[in-house]
């Protein structure tokens, strides 16, 4: 086992990362209730099992995320709420937590995100 601490250099060791195992992730958020895509939202990407955050980033003005450079696993790609403004008047949207298991490229994901007035369902007795 090998063990760096922050900004320490080792000299005389390599440390191979294989590439082809790292994928890509991609797709876009748009709004459950009109299906609109989205343009001022961030996404999370966490682990699964202990909800660590690997990284943030954010959706372009077209709607689309890409996150490169993803190992295998599993994952949590959530929004968090957010609040956009539309036509003067501000919509607000929930959360969306989206469980997935990388094992290959996603670059087609489509994430809709719950308007923040809408209730959720009533469970039958």
């Amino acid at each position: 086992m090998l063990e760096l601490a922050s900004g320490e250099n080792r000299p005389g060791v390599d440390i191979q990362i294989p590439v082809s195992k790292f994928q890509a992730l991609g797709g876009t958020v748009a709004a459950e209730y009109d299906g609109h895509l989205l343009q001022d939202a961030g996404i999370l990407l966490s682990f699964a099992d202990d909800r660590w955050k690997v990284l943030r980033a954010h959706l372009g003005e077209d709607g689309a995320f890409r996150i490169p450079f993803v190992l295998d696993g599993d994952y949590v790609l959530s929004v968090p709420a957010t609040t956009e403004g539309q036509s003067h008047t501000a919509h607000a949207y929930k959360d969306a937590d989206s469980p997935i298991n990388v094992d290959g490229d996603m670059t087609g994901m489509a994430i809709m995100l719950p308007d923040a007035q809408t209730p959720y369902p009533k469970h039958s007795p």
